[in-house]
């Protein structure tokens, strides 16, 4: 696909949904606490670009969250669950075992990473509403199934036949409802039917958006193992037209948030993470996204 195109998709996309790219500020606290919490980790140098990412995830996307022990658990559940969508880390870890170790009440057995992420998994119910903890939980297993999937039964694009499937696959390797739920902490949000119809709207625009502002450096190194490419070829579409398609449900879906949730304090976290989702794609070099625009 032509890159003039996608520069052009991406900067409408980001226009469309109204935010600006402010300048990345680095919590000093977050990161020195992630450090204590990371340098015990057997291989800590090879997980920093993971870990780097984490953190910044939490900075941007979450930077509304105010209690620091929730954040401090976000920036590094993030790292982890980045960490393992590289196939030489998910079996380095042994993730493929994870859940059954974690039924047999294991866990703790397994290597230093996973004992770290059970032990975040058993925080989430002292920093999020039971609901979003059992979710949390359940999105976590899918996840690991979801990359033990893609990692044994990679198609290219041009093999998919299905939408329903392309559809699937993307939810498992996401963690859509995950990373949505994490915008509402307990501490401020103690009623979880303030935001509950808005997570499915909400997880459309968190796969969307990252499938929009990845698109560029994934064409840019020539992956067309994607959403992107796997939507447009069983939908018989074009690659640009499907671009277009995606990111205009993002903004849409955005805007169905905003109509569900209303005017208050749950809308207005809302509003934060979608500033800071975008953020954090255009202020991390992996996206590139930089050189699309020119320094704004």
């Amino acid at each position: 696909m032509d890159p003039v195109i996608t520069r052009t998709a991406i900067k409408e996309f980001l226009t469309t949904l109204g935010v600006s790219t402010p300048i990345h500020v680095h919590d000093a606290e977050l990161r020195s606490r992630v450090k204590n919490i990371t340098s015990r980790w057997d291989n800590e140098a090879t997980l920093c670009p993971y870990i780097i990412a984490g953190i910044t995830l939490a900075e941007t996307a979450y930077s509304h969250v105010r209690n620091f022990e929730t954040k401090v658990t976000i920036a590094v559940f993030n790292a982890l669950i980045i960490s393992m969508d590289e196939p030489h880390i998910y079996e380095s870890m042994g993730a493929e075992d994870f859940p059954r170790r974690l039924c047999q009440l294991s866990a703790n057995d397994t290597s230093g990473h996973l004992r770290t992420l059970k032990g975040l998994l058993d925080d989430m119910w002292d920093q999020f509403l039971p609901y979003t903890a059992c979710a949390i939980m359940a999105d976590t297993l899918r996840y690991v199934n979801g990359t033990f999937l893609e990692m044994n039964a990679r198609s290219d694009a041009m093999n998919l036949r299905s939408r329903l499937f392309v559809e699937y696959q993307r939810d498992l390797a996401s963690m859509p409802e995950t990373f949505v739920l994490f915008i509402w902490e307990k501490d401020r949000f103690p009623d979880v039917t303030i935001y509950v119809q808005a997570i499915p709207e909400a997880m459309t625009f968190f796969k969307y958006t990252n499938d929009v502002l990845s698109f560029y450096k994934e064409e840019l190194n020539g992956d067309v193992d994607n959403y992107i490419h796997g939507r447009a070829h069983v939908s018989e579409k074009s690659v640009p037209d499907t671009l277009q398609d995606v990111a205009y449900e993002a903004v849409a879906a955005a805007q169905r948030v905003r109509e569900i949730l209303g005017k208050g304090a749950a809308r207005d976290a809302w509003e934060q993470f979608v500033q800071g989702f975008v953020n954090f794609h255009t202020c991390s070099p992996r996206y590139r996204l930089r050189e699309i625009l020119d320094g704004e």
